[in-house]
């Protein structure tokens, strides 16, 4: 009679229920992952926007059309937060035409960040250049770089409990 030693099938069984757990806490984790991005990424850009050149500007002279706040079809968001392939996608669309006065989201854009004679200052005020673009794009990658790193650390957190537990 042979006797077989069947260790390493329970060893494969504990493999599978540790990776169906590991599967359903990334899942968890790369969700909210992408609702933070989404919501930081929102609030990163908007605030930007009224900081770096709405409050620069006096209202009363320059008519908002809240164009560079992705009025008009110029901001494209995209969220998936169902299946294993989670994602956020976020772009501005520079040849969306403000409806007002025609411009491009691109056309404006540059005048600010280069500052322009065309854009309307406050009283008493030189144009100026209002580096909002890049100091926006700096803001989002940084905070891209932050949640990536959150999710990086919480899913090395439950690797760990899962892997010693």
């Amino acid at each position: 009679m042979i006797k077989m030693n069947i260790t390493g099938l329970n060893e494969l069984k504990k493999l599978s229920e540790d990776l169906k757990k590991l599967k359903q806490h990334v899942n968890r984790q790369s969700q909210w992952a992408v609702e933070s991005l989404y919501k930081s990424t929102t609030t990163i850009y908007e605030r930007h926007i009224y900081d770096l050149v709405y409050e620069e500007y006096d209202p009363v002279v320059y008519e908002r059309t809240y164009h560079l706040l992705g009025g008009h079809g110029a901001k494209d968001e995209k969220i998936n937060l169902s299946g294993p392939v989670k994602s956020y996608d976020f772009s501005i669309d520079e040849n969306s035409r403000d409806p007002v006065d025609g411009t491009t989201w691109g056309q404006k854009a540059n005048a600010i960040e280069h500052g322009s004679t065309e854009m309307y200052f406050k009283h008493d005020q030189t144009p100026f250049n209002r580096p909002f673009v890049q100091k926006t794009q700096e803001a989002l990658e940084w905070e891209n770089k932050r949640t990536a790193d959150a999710f990086e650390r919480s899913v090395n957190a439950i690797i760990n409990r899962i892997t010693r537990g």
